[in-house]
């Protein structure tokens, strides 16, 4: 039906019947979704344009009317024309991907035009901007009606029709998603709550309209459908999670029959099965890992297989539908099989940990025969989405329980009785593995496949905790690796390299565990014979094929780290000739000789943080593996230079993994990773090795630094406001393979440069030409300030070691040299030898302070300098200058490069003479100190002009100059251009002798002589 307007310029209003059928028609355009693929919106874009017309009409003639002051009824009614037109527009906008823009704004307010005084769209705005209203402003609206009724009451309207309901509802729905799809949550939540109240209050006053129609009931799902996403964004999770599930419920409760009693048939049509479970199974997630709620995830996994057992095609003749619709039942069955797996495999870990510390007396009290009341109908009232509303669920056979409820059922109950409530867990969590397994097969899902796997070995694990048979629980054991072994050598390891480290890691930790148990039943026979049992071959030969298991997949978790170009030789060459297809290829992949496996252990191979622990972890397994060798036959026996050589390689790896850890980078995300097994590997290592006050270390950054001169980066390592001085003095005792403490390295580093200083400057003195000679002057100017540089920092450095670790003065390396006996032999400083030659006990009475100043004297002076400017004790400052020679004065600015400077420019702001001429001074003696930069890239005048510090405008002029001006300017130029008023008390008088000389020697009485 075409649409057509006035053609008179004045515009016409419609009758009810006319809007309505013009109302239908463009719905009907709108719905069409069958436009060709070139033209995608024709349809929405035609209904658009009768809209346009339409609304052309109906505001034009209301204009009229308005100015007319004729027809009021018809104004009114134009009101509610408009906004409905609106309101379609809004929706074709979204449709059409161009955004609903203004149109639900407009919409909204015809909507509710009705009080005088009172803008809807304002009211629900504020909320954005009202910062009282937060999360609990909503949860208290949710869980006190008389607050919602309060704040939206105010616009129900008793004439709305169902029909218009609907549409109202609709809208507000839309512009809350629109709302918070813009990042308002606020404002959406204000209209979502609106729809939920007027939805809520014509139910109450229609109940009998209502139930006729399912209209209202799919916008009121909506509704709770967008309050939940919008929960969501607003990081309320426990109200998102209430609204998701009542809207999960209510649309189970609209697609059931209301004729079946009991119900056994879902309709496909009713309900998207994939999203209804998806959702619910999501909601199951949360209340068990997030909530701990149990008892709650395994209703809703319930209610998601009554449905799926019960959902059908409605056409019992089209056979690609029942085709279609196996499948989605099959694959969603299988989700959620996996899902209360899950689940029980969660309450099996917490119950079977909280079983082995009753068994060992740790924290449990109370006496066995209690009972925690778990019964399906008792715990209806725990249940926050309750689907026995609408479904009739059996009682589940496995004792559910809460996380919070574990450690007492656990502590009240029977042993035996614990055991036979973990094997039921146990095998239902098997049979839903199993049911799972069958639809998510290895071709196909491999990611998935392996997941169930990786469960169901999970679960013979922690069944084995509760298992008081050794027998049985080796047999649990055994089928971990079982479950898993054959996964390795099927998947591609290139190509599912993630999973080859983790089936790795868990078949190792397998085997490892067998062989821990072996050696326990051993040991027990040892006890408990009173003439001494002693170890069959057989029982050793079994141990040892056992360790040689779990290093196996141990190396090869480690393997899967390393770079190919740093792996080695005999790894690179099985991977490349191998014929992964058969199992003769697949097998050798794995079996390393202990050799080749030593090879794996290479220093510098970087480990995500979120990685490092198991990275090490498999170090350490291998290190403890290599300790459990056993003598075939006994101490007499077979295997003797084995066991040797297992123990040596133990050690071996012991050392690698603390030198790792002793060389890797700290940071916030791995400082805390590793620290125990850390500390029993220095434990070990103490005891056994040769030196036991010392950890024998391969590696330590420190001693690379030193080994390649770079005492500047010892420094910065050292010094610092983040620096851990008991970190620091345990690295400064810790010895390399040759048994050198970092203070060894400084000593045989800490050369006196003065020959090679002589020879430079004879050389550049034998110059001839003039050019020549003033370059050499620069050279060996540059030369001199690096040396002097140098010298100050292995100084400071040399002060800072001693102090953090004083008996390193006296300790000695593998040739039994201590660091005074190397510097001497390698020709030190003499003040590095004087140092050095300082007894610990000596060194402890001269404390830092006191060493700093004899040994490193121009560190000592600017560290005073700084204390000095930031008590802004300028007048000490200059007494400090003054007492030292120029070229000591010179040596400490260029040290400390703009540290000074930069303090000055943070605590200038009071101006004064002295503070200004201190300045002066300082940028004289080192002009290169005013482009000097912070670590944070700032100078001195970046600093003094910061808001933060807002320096006195002089020190800012002084800081503004550049390095050339100061070096080309004399000081007094600079002093009277800086500080004329001081200038002129200073040399005022003697500037007027100067020009009385010149006068009476017959000079230019103009002329002036300053200073």
């Amino acid at each position: 039906m075409a649409i057509n307007g006035a053609t008179d310029g004045k515009g016409r209003f419609y009758s009810p019947l006319e809007f309505g059928n013009a109302i239908s028609h463009i719905d009907d355009l709108m719905n069409i979704s069958d436009d060709p693929e070139k033209t995608p919106y024709k349809s929405k874009y035609s209904a658009r344009d009768e809209i346009e017309v339409i609304r052309k009409d109906i505001e034009t003639a209301k204009v009229l009317a308005i100015v007319e002051k004729t027809s009021q009824a018809e104004i009114n009614l134009s009101k509610s024309m408009l906004w409905r037109l609106e309101f379609r527009l809004g929706k074709i906008g979204t449709n059409v991907e161009e955004g609903p823009q203004d149109h639900y704004v407009y919409a909204l307010s015809g909507v509710f035009d009705n009080r005088p005084g009172d803008d809807f769209i304002s009211n629900m705005k504020g909320f954005e901007s009202d910062e009282s209203i937060d999360n609990d402003y909503f949860t208290r609206i949710e869980s006190d009606q008389s607050t919602l009724s309060k704040t939206f009451g105010s616009y129900a309207n008793p004439s709305y029709t169902q029909s218009h309901l609907v549409e109202v509802v609709e809208l507000l729905n839309l512009a809350g998603a629109s709302e918070c799809n813009c990042e308002n949550g606020k404002t959406a939540m204000a209209y979502l709550l609106t729809a939920k109240f007027l939805y809520a209050d014509f139910t109450c006053n229609n109940p009998a309209a209502v139930s006729e129609s399912s209209s209202l009931d799919s916008q009121h799902i909506m509704t709770l459908f967008f309050l939940a996403q919008c929960c969501g964004f607003l990081q309320n999770v426990g109200l998102s999670a209430k609204y998701s599930g009542l809207t999960t419920l209510l649309q189970l409760r609209s697609s059931l029959p209301e004729s079946q009693s009991p119900i056994t048939s879902i309709s496909s049509a009713s309900i998207d099965l994939n999203d209804w479970v998806r959702n619910v199974g999501g909601l199951a997630d949360y209340y068990s890992k997030s909530l701990g709620n149990n008892v709650q995830a395994s209703h809703l996994l319930d209610a998601c297989e009554f449905v799926i057992e019960r959902y059908n095609n409605d056409s019992d003749n089209d056979a690609c539908n029942d085709e279609e619709v196996a499948e989605i039942k099959k694959q969603n069955r299988a989700e959620i099989d996996r899902k209360k797996a899950d689940l029980y495999l969660g309450l099996l870990d917490l119950g079977s940990e909280f079983f082995v510390y009753k068994a060992e007396g740790v924290g449990v009290e109370g006496k066995d025969g209690g009972d925690v009341s778990v019964g399906g109908g008792e715990r209806d009232k725990h249940l926050v989405v309750n689907f026995n509303e609408v479904l009739v669920l059996d009682d589940s056979n496995i004792k559910m329980l809460n996380v919070d409820e574990i450690d007492k059922f656990v502590s009240s109950t029977k042993q035996a009785d614990l055991f036979v409530w973990a094997r039921d867990l146990f095998k239902e969590c098997v049979a839903s593995l199993t049911s799972a397994s069958k639809f998510f097969v290895l071709d196909g899902y491999v990611t998935d496949h392996v997941d169930i796997c990786l469960q169901r070995s999970r679960a013979y694990k922690f069944l084995a905790r509760c298992e008081s048979d050794e027998k049985r629980k080796g047999a649990m054991m055994q089928r971990r690796a079982a479950a898993l072994e054959p996964l390795l050598k099927d998947l591609n390891e290139q190509a599912y390299l993630g999973l080859h480290k983790t089936l790795s890691y868990e078949v190792g930790t397998s085997y490892m565990d067998m062989l821990d148990l072996k050696l326990y039943r051993i040991e027990k026979k040892m006890n408990d014979s009173p003439t001494g049992y002693v170890m069959k071959k057989s029982e050793a030969a079994k141990c040892n094929e056992l360790n040689k298991s779990a290093r196996k997949y141990f190396s090869h978790f480690v393997k899967t780290y390393i770079p190919n170009e740093k792996l080695p030789a005999v790894f690179a060459k099985k991977g490349v000739t191998d014929d992964e297809n058969t199992p003769e290829g697949c097998e050798s992949r794995f079996n390393y000789k202990d050799s080749d496996s030593d090879l794996l252990m290479i220093k510098d191979v970087q480990v995500d943080d979120d990685e490092l622990a198991g990275f090490l972890r498999c170090h350490f397994n291998i290190a403890r593996c290599f300790s459990k060798m056993q003598i075939v036959g006994g101490e007499l026996g077979d295997g003797r230079h084995e066991v040797v050589e297992a123990i040596k390689r133990s050690l071996k790896r012991f050392e690698f993994v603390v030198g790792y850890m002793g060389a890797m980078k700290k940071t916030d995300k791995n400082k805390d990773v590793f620290v125990a097994e850390l500390d029993i590997a220095k434990q070990i290592l103490a005891h056994l090795s040769p030196q036991p006050c010392l950890a024998q270390m391969p590696f330590n950054r420190f001693h690379e630094l030193l080994k390649k001169g770079d005492i500047q980066s010892v420094l910065t390592e050292l010094v610092g406001p983040q620096k851990n001085q008991n970190e620091q003095r345990g690295r400064m005792m810790e010895a390399d393979n040759k048994g050198r403490l970092p203070l060894h390295w400084l000593a045989a580093k800490a050369k006196d440069d003065n020959d090679d200083d002589n020879s430079s400057n004879n050389s550049s003195n034998s110059s001839k030409t003039k050019t020549n000679k003033t370059n050499n002057k620069t050279n060996n100017n540059n030369r001199n300030n690096n040396k002097n540089n140098n010298k100050n920092t292995l100084g400071h450095t040399a002060v800072q070691m001693v102090s953090l670790a004083m008996d390193a003065l006296v300790s000695q390396d593998n040739n039994d040299e201590t660091p005074l006996e190397i510097a001497v032999r390698m020709g030190a400083s003499p003040s590095i030898i004087t140092l050095l030659s300082l007894s610990p006990s000596a060194a402890r009475q001269m404390g830092y302070e006191e060493m700093q100043r004899l040994f490193a004297p121009v560190s000592f002076l600017g560290q005073a300098m700084l204390r000095m400017i930031k008590r802004r004790a300028w007048g000490g400052c200059h007494k400090l200058l003054d007492e030292q020679g120029e070229e000591v004065v010179r040596d400490v600015l260029k040290y400390m490069d703009s540290d000074i400077l930069r303090e000055v420019a943070c605590y200038g702001q009071q101006r004064t003479d002295s503070l200004v001429f201190l300045a002066l001074r300082m940028v004289s003696r080192h002009p290169g100190s005013l482009t000097a930069k912070s670590l944070q890239g700032l100078t001195a005048k970046n600093l003094a002009e910061h808001p933060q510090f807002k320096s006195c405008r002089e020190i800012v002029k002084v800081f503004s100059l550049t390095s050339k001006q100061v070096s080309s300017t004399p000081f007094p130029a600079l002093f009277r251009t800086q500080l004329p008023t001081m200038h002129r008390e200073i040399f005022g008088t003697y500037n007027a002798v100067c020009r009385l000389i010149k006068l009476l020697k017959g000079g230019s009485s103009g002329e002036r002589f300053f200073i």
